[in-house]
């Protein structure tokens, strides 16, 4: 036999008193059994790795931003590796499941309108319906209104565009006394002021379809159509002149005659009598 196998053989016989011996050991653990204490050690080992596997996730959880809703990120406001402080903004995220809108009212709006309430909002030209999401509880210092959320129904973020600039419609009914004229029967004054035309019966003729022009300052409440509602002098019953105001001038006598029969620069084309509402 040459050297090289005996070496070959050799080594195998090494291999085999070591596995030999390993055998042994083993067999004579498994007749004695474990001892106490080595279990105990292991479950020692053992806890001490459950609780480094508790501290790792507590650490992976304060370490982890978590979007309070699906949608994507709009402005990264921190480089990564920038040291931040608690409560400052990292990212701002825009969502795209439900589109939602921001408007400051008044406070005395705010008090007649109700959670889930149905509105009407204008986005560029274009009308939604709309019902109130959330409202906020408190007056912004800036612009002296509360915050109300609007959640556009049947609108994803898809089909408008975030910071767009949105009108809502309030239809409010204010109890106060005016009259309702003609818009064309409102003349300009100063100061943005108003006032309309009557008629007042003459003492200087026995004609009684002779009247003289008179001014009458109002304060224009609101307007509708061709229509405006105002307040002022004007009383119920009285004469006005619903258009062509812009011939006559206060003190001016004029002719009345009826639709159809006025003629000349100097009468008035027409009257209405409007009354007094509530």
């Amino acid at each position: 036999i040459s050297r090289e196998d005996r070496d070959i053989i050799t080594f195998g016989a090494d291999a085999l008193e070591e596995q030999l011996s390993v055998a042994k050991s083993q067999l004579e653990e498994l007749q004695t059994g474990t001892r106490p204490e080595q279990i105990a050690a292991q479950q020692a080992v053992l806890q001490e790795i459950s609780a480094s596997i508790v501290d790792l996730d507590i650490a992976i959880k304060k370490n982890t931003i978590f979007a309070p809703f699906s949608g994507v990120i709009a402005d990264r406001r921190l480089d990564e590796g920038t040291i931040v402080e608690a409560g400052q903004a990292v990212l701002r995220l825009i969502e795209q499941s439900q589109a939602e809108v921001e408007i400051g009212l008044p406070a005395d709006v705010v008090a007649d309108l109700r959670l889930g309430q149905s509105q009407s909002i204008s986005i560029a030209g274009n009308y939604y319906n709309a019902n109130v999401k959330a409202i906020s509880p408190e007056v912004d210092p800036n612009t002296r209104t509360q915050t109300l959320v609007f959640r556009l129904n049947g609108v994803s973020n898809n089909t408008i565009v975030p910071e767009q600039l949105a009108e809502v419609e309030i239809t409010r009914t204010i109890p106060t006394s005016g009259f309702l004229v003609p818009f064309t029967a409102l003349v300009q004054g100063q100061q943005g002021l108003w006032a309309v035309y009557t008629l007042k019966k003459t003492d200087k003729s026995d004609n009684p379809n002779f009247f003289q022009v008179q001014r009458q300052e109002v304060e224009l409440l609101h307007t509708e159509g061709e229509d405006a509602f105002v307040r002022g002098l004007v009383e119920a019953g009285d004469r006005i002149i619903k258009d062509g105001t812009q011939r006559l001038v206060p003190g001016q006598t004029v002719q009345f005659k009826k639709a159809g029969e006025a003629e000349g620069a100097g009468e008035a084309e027409g009257e209405k009598k409007y009354q007094n509402m509530k």
